[in-house]
């Protein structure tokens, strides 16, 4: 079933040759749910990709629900193709640079939980969300 919001996704997709690749790509074929909320299981987070990309792309992935959301994690692999850059930079330095760069890993600490949720809570953010829920009903509903 489409909603109001997924024709309009649809659309935007059709007219810019983009590619929904949820249930399309390995990781998942069968296209999973990326939200569960107590009125049913839907998809609502996609990856969208260009027809000129779509060679690029190894796989795509909705994860496992966490304890933190109702919606699941959604990833996507890409090949690239790096030059090796000479650079003089300490080793410790190349490896934090690499550390930084990397989608394979993140540092998450005890108390990373709880830099989460204040910063989530700041005023910044919520006028963000306010902003976002403003321009998101101008645009889909006109």
């Amino acid at each position: 079933m489409v909603n109001k919001v997924g024709g309009e996704i649809l659309r935007l997709c059709i007219g810019n040759k983009l590619r929904i690749l949820n249930g399309k790509l390995k990781g998942d074929r069968k296209g999973k749910f990326t939200s569960y909320q107590a009125n049913g299981a839907s998809t609502v987070h996609y990856a969208k990709a260009s027809e000129d990309l779509l060679k690029s792309i190894l796989g795509f992935q909705v994860l496992s629900l966490t304890p933190y959301s109702d919606h699941c994690p959604i990833t996507l692999k890409l090949q690239s193709s790096c030059s090796k850059v000479q650079n003089h930079k300490t080793s410790r330095e190349q490896t934090l640079d690499r550390r930084e760069h990397s989608f394979a890993t993140f540092l998450w600490k005890a108390d990373s939980k709880d830099q989460v949720v204040d910063a989530l809570s700041s005023p910044s953010v919520h006028d963000r969300i306010r902003f976002f829920k403003l321009f998101g009903a101008l645009l889909f509903n006109g």
